[in-house]
């Protein structure tokens, strides 16, 4: 997945067809992150919206769906990369 900051609080992440792109927004759903994906629109919105908490990928009833993930995932290894400057 190709991943790009898209604005202050969002990002672009190319999908697995490496055509279709998501935009993940951190500003919602603090602290959880919201895409435009199928998988959060029916499935993880519904979850967050019952949860209240983050739950991660992987788990029962996430409330995150792999595009939030690849854009935290980005995220740390910038905020990594940067105490080797």
């Amino acid at each position: 997945m190709k991943v790009e900051m898209a604005g202050r609080s969002q990002m672009s992440v190319t999908g697995a067809d490496g055509d279709t792109i998501y935009t993940v927004e951190f500003a919602e759903n603090m602290p959880n992150g919201a895409c435009n994906c199928p998988d959060f629109m029916t499935r993880c919105q519904k979850e967050w919206d019952k949860a209240g908490r983050v739950r991660e990928y992987g788990e029962p009833l996430r409330t995150r769906c792999k595009h939030i993930n690849a854009a935290i995932l980005y995220l740390g290894n910038a905020v990594v990369g940067s105490f080797n400057k």
